[in-house]
């Protein structure tokens, strides 16, 4: 009898070995705990609502209602940009309020989350205003950034600090550019996971932080409601260090066991079956890998084409400044945080490539590439006299 070629490569791979390796493995009992273990907020069904979302960080940022006093609110503030954390000294008389309403003439809105508190930095107090709107699934509608924006405007006394809040995949910034954009996994990072190393926290306090990280990882499905089109997207809000470990791990360990699965599968007659692995398989194949070269040298992947362009730039006109360099490669190639000077706010620095103009200013090119690469390719090799890109 002949053999089949698949199936002597399905044998050579010892896959049986790999299946009983699995049941033993600690990672695949991790993950189990993980995700087979439903959530405090699943059980409820607030996983994705963003009014849970919203009191729940209500919550955490105010030091009159959680077990960390100001802690929370002073690693927000330092994340965003506002305070130097080495000067800071005290935040007093924190209000946090959920579902703000606020009026412009004939406009209202009701904002997210508002805090007002005083902040002593360097020995000096302020008044403190925070504004934050959060979306979880939905985008912006009729410019609510803009009307908050003009509402709290007139109280000149006070500092303001306007947060846009939305998922790591979330491609939207807000409408008004006063608004910082953190996401899910920003806080995730900064704020939540260095609270639940705090050594000395109450085992209730601990399970309710816990707990809320946790269903922030679930993947949900949702309607997604962004410039009047509805769409059906399954997303998760952030992924802790722990968790991401686990399945780099569990990834290396079971890959070809995993892709074994999915080239079955896609080949099953049952489309319960088919349908999601075909999906797998294409989201693996389209990834995008693409190098480019500048003026014919290198071979970069698309954040670090973008830098050795401007970069380019900048040794081809050693007198620019970088207003020049926002005028020369304009927001609508990539957003209003494309390229910024070193006197802006600058949230997360993972997502920049710092350079320098010949005089040493620095400033900061963003590294989030994804489809707006190919507009920004053919932008530089008819815009840009001198710079050529090729995909290599």
């Amino acid at each position: 009898m002949e053999c089949n070629p698949s199936f002597i490569g399905y044998m050579s791979k010892d896959y049986d070995k790999i299946i009983e390796a699995f049941e033993k493995d600690a990672d695949v009992h991790h993950l189990r705990e993980l995700y087979f273990h439903r959530t405090v907020p699943e059980i409820f069904g607030i996983c994705r609502s963003e009014l849970a979302h919203s009191a729940f960080l209500a919550w955490l940022f105010n030091p009159e209602a959680n077990e960390f006093g100001t802690e929370p609110l002073l690693l927000l503030l330092q994340l965003c940009g506002a305070y130097d954390r080495c000067m800071l000294t005290g935040v007093r008389n924190c209000k946090v309020e959920t579902e703000k309403h606020v009026k412009v003439g004939d406009l209202k809105g009701r904002v997210d989350i508002f805090v007002e508190c005083d902040v002593v930095c360097g020995g000096m107090a302020e008044h403190l205003m925070l504004i934050i709107e959060n979306k979880v699934y939905s985008c912006e509608h009729r410019s609510q950034t803009e009307i908050y924006h003009k509402y709290f405007k007139q109280f000149e006394g006070s500092k303001k600090v306007y947060i846009f809040l939305t998922p790591p995949q979330h491609e939207h910034d807000a409408d008004c550019e006063e608004y910082i954009h953190l996401t899910y996994q920003d806080l995730l990072d900064n704020i939540f996971e260095p609270l639940l190393n705090m050594p000395a926290l109450s085992p209730r306090t601990r399970l309710i932080l816990d707990e809320y990280v946790k269903s922030l990882t679930v993947p949900m499905e949702q309607l997604v409601d962004c410039d009047g089109t509805k769409t059906l997207e399954s997303a998760i809000l952030a992924v802790s260090m722990k968790e991401k470990e686990v399945l780099r791990s569990f990834w290396d360990k079971y890959k070809g066991l995993i892709l074994a699965a999915v080239n079955t599968l896609a080949e099953d007659e049952d489309d319960a079956y088919s349908g999601g692995a075909v999906e797998v398989k294409k989201a693996l194949r389209t990834r995008d890998y693409s190098k480019y070269s500048v003026n014919g040298a290198g071979s970069y992947g698309k954040g670090r084409m973008v830098e050795a362009v401007v970069n380019k730039y900048v040794e081809q006109n050693p007198g620019t400044t970088v207003q020049k360099l926002k005028e020369v490669f304009p927001e609508h190639l990539q957003g209003s945080n494309f390229i910024k000077d070193s006197s802006e706010k600058i949230t997360d620095m993972k997502r920049y490539y710092e350079s320098a103009l010949p005089g040493g200013a620095k400033f900061y090119i963003s590294n989030q590439w994804g489809a707006q690469t190919d507009g920004f390719v053919a932008y530089v090799n008819e815009n840009i006299d001198g710079i050529t890109v090729t995909k290599v």
